[in-house]
């Protein structure tokens, strides 16, 4: 696998809960991306923010939960960037293996 690349195995109907560190002060947050392959197989239910600090500026994480719906592979994608640019700052890839 790629190095920023994860491989997250489940199992159909369970929910898995992706936590991503994200620069809100400076703007920064997650941006998920779902392949329409894979909409069949996963889909997105929640996100949530948590805070790290009580520290101004401090970093939060940003939690992403899905449900598995059927059994097969499913990549998807998360950008992390600033909402108003187009430049990805970087990029990171969970690979599903969903079994029943």
């Amino acid at each position: 696998m790629a190095p920023n690349s994860q491989r997250i195995d489940a199992r159909i109907r369970d929910i898995v809960e992706i936590p991503l560190e994200a620069n809100v002060s400076a703007g920064f947050q997650w941006e998920v991306s779902v392949p329409s392959q894979a909409s069949s197989l996963v889909t997105l239910v929640e996100v949530k923010w948590e805070r790290t600090s009580d520290r101004v500026g401090a970093p939060q994480i940003q939690k992403f939960r899905f449900r598995t719906l059927n059994s097969g592979v499913a990549d998807i994608v998360f950008r992390y960037k600033r909402p108003w640019e187009n430049k990805v700052k970087t990029e990171r890839q969970f690979s599903f293996r969903i079994r029943e």
